[in-house]
């Protein structure tokens, strides 16, 4: 239960600081000669609120999770390569079998593997609830940004 009341309080905290910051610059800006119109406090909004960047970075760390769970199910590629040398050779008595002595041996080899499953069932299911967590992730941010605009409507 303590650890619930510490995140609720560290969002209350950052919600108030991105607040303040926000109508800070409000105050700044609006005395000043150079008058900001709408559209420049929810740029300046989006750039600089802690909530909505928190939210923002939710929302790409969800949206990476269901890419993962999607890519799961694609084909494996695997590659390997070996390469052997070695030469053999011999001490003779007479020079002139020195020729028939020596040997080099150069085995170079790559395999390539490309495996498919037919039907994984529960890598299937992985990829369902992948596109339903890339799906929660964009609703995610969309919700917040649009708490973000009421919030600066709400104060402009």
């Amino acid at each position: 239960m303590v650890p619930e009341l510490n995140e609720i309080m560290n969002i209350c905290i950052q919600l108030f600081t991105s607040s303040f910051v926000l109508l800070l610059s409000l105050i700044m800006f609006s005395s000043s000669a150079l008058a900001l119109d709408l559209n420049d406090i929810i740029h300046l909004a989006i750039s600089r609120d802690a909530k909505f960047q928190a939210d923002r970075l939710r929302a790409e760390a969800k949206n990476a999770d269901g890419w993962q769970s999607v890519a799961g199910y694609g084909p494996t590629l695997s590659v390997s390569g070996t390469y052997m040398e070695s030469r053999d050779s011999t001490d003779p008595q007479n020079s002139s079998e020195v020729e028939g002595r020596v040997a080099h041996f150069q085995e170079p080899g790559l395999t390539i593997g490309l495996e498919q499953p037919v039907i994984d069932l529960e890598k299937a299911s992985n990829v369902m609830r992948g596109k339903s967590e890339m799906a929660v992730a964009e609703l995610l941010l969309k919700k917040s940004r649009e708490e973000l605009l009421l919030r600066v409507h709400e104060r402009y």
